[in-house]
């Protein structure tokens, strides 16, 4: 998967705990790197683990999903869908 993270250019929001005992952090910045999107963040957590949804930052999750979000909705060009 990450020898073709170069096709990927959509706007990309990585969270990630720094504790995470599931994925491994430094080969998820190495796939995060990977990306061509020109519009990408990578927030680590560094108290996290793997389901920050979960977590004690729970909160401080969900804001900066939704500031994220916030900063994108107008910016992004949405293509017409192809027909089947």
């Amino acid at each position: 998967m990450r020898e073709e993270g170069y096709k990927f250019t959509y706007p990309t929001l990585f969270c990630c705990g720094g504790l995470d005992l599931i994925q491994d952090l430094n080969e998820l910045k190495k796939y995060f790197n990977s990306l061509s999107s020109p519009d990408k963040q990578m927030i680590v957590f560094k108290d996290g683990y793997h389901q920050l949804q979960n977590d004690y930052e729970s909160e401080e999750l969900m804001v900066r999903i939704y500031e994220w979000i916030e900063g994108r909705k107008n910016k992004i060009r949405w293509k017409q869908p192809k027909p089947f």
